[in-house]
């Protein structure tokens, strides 16, 4: 056996060795570990308290179950998030080149507690050095919640409020209804919540400067009442020029990708999460497929105490919206 064959013998039964340790390996034994790496980067109680598993691929599988956030010192409750049970899968390929990404995202009787103190400070900022620093979304493709609850309260605005969330039987995909119902107190009114969010029915990217882009998107199937009545009528309401045609989700794609090819750093900022997640579900154009951007930088800022809809010309229009949301951003930088 010559030398280079020796060193190829000797990396294969490496590689053997390594992987057979890995698929033995009591991953339970890494949970105090991950413990006190998660509360050293965020400065609060974490721990694992049921089993962890992990079931070894290019897109590994990972279950956790008995998830406990602790909460911030003057916070109402002791713990800010509690998960039953979180199996999601992460794409190791996209890890490597330095993105985020979950393929499938599994939530059972998800508790979030959201709180705001009279000073401002919101308890999700986790370190008073990160206050300022833009969160990064991660890109989550099927995505499924089971029994999730939620509180917010802001006691400067007199809001408090709890809404469960559920993403309905059968809509686990990019496309996934989600059912929000909820009751409460918001800005000192006794208000209830009752919805249903699905499909992407217009997108707009306004710039700083320059061209702005604007799509509608064909759909099929019922909406929910208060869509039919907000939002449909006024999809056109924009000026001439940027009238969208019904485009299916491909076409849309495409033109986003037309879009953004001269922009060699786009930074696209949201004040809501989901239209985040929702920009880059329309990506995706098939199993392991996606339009060919340049590399997207998103920044979420939530704007406390300011409405995107109550400060655009036209409510629930995804073009005066966002360019409401631009004009708002840009008087604060």
């Amino acid at each position: 056996m010559s030398r280079g064959q020796k060193w190829l013998a000797g990396i294969g039964a490496f590689l053997i060795i390594l992987f057979v340790g890995l698929y033995f390996l009591d991953w339970n034994l890494l949970r105090p570990f991950i413990a006190r790496k998660v509360s050293d980067a965020t400065g609060r109680s974490f721990a694992i308290n049921g089993d962890l598993n992990v079931h070894l691929s290019l897109r590994p599988r990972i279950i956790v179950n008995d998830i406990v956030m602790g909460n911030a010192e003057w916070a109402r409750e002791p713990n800010m998030a509690e998960i039953k049970r979180l199996e999601f899968r992460i794409d190791l390929l996209r890890l490597i080149g330095g993105h985020l990404s979950f393929p499938e995202l599994a939530l059972s009787e998800p508790r979030v507690r959201l709180e705001v103190n009279k000073d401002g400070t919101p308890n999700w900022v986790f370190k008073e050095e990160n206050k300022d620093k833009p969160t990064t979304i991660p890109e989550v493709g099927a995505l499924s919640i089971d029994k999730g609850n939620a509180t917010y309260t802001d006691p400067r605005i007199n809001t408090d409020l709890t809404v469960d969330v559920n993403t309905l039987d059968g809509q686990q995909g990019p496309e996934s209804m989600v059912e929000v119902i909820g009751k409460g107190r918001f800005k000192g009114m006794p208000s209830t919540l009752n919805a249903r969010g699905g499909a992407l029915l217009s997108l707009a990217l306004v710039p700083d400067e320059g061209e702005e882009l604007y799509l509608t998107l064909d759909w099929e199937g019922a909406l929910e009442p208060w869509v039919e009545r907000y939002v449909i009528p006024y999809l056109d309401m924009v000026p001439q020029s940027l009238v969208s045609p019904r485009m299916t989700r491909a076409d849309a794609a495409r033109t986003i990708s037309h879009y953004l090819a001269g922009d060699a750093e786009p930074l696209i900022v949201a004040d809501w999460p989901e239209d985040i997640a929702l920009l880059n579900a329309l990506l995706v154009t098939g199993p392991g497929v996606m339009a060919e951007v340049p590399a997207l930088r998103f920044q979420f800022l939530p704007l406390s105490g300011f409405s995107t809809a109550a400060n655009s010309k036209v409510p629930h229009n995804a073009l005066h919206d966002a360019r409401a949301l631009r004009d708002h951003v840009l008087t604060i930088e």
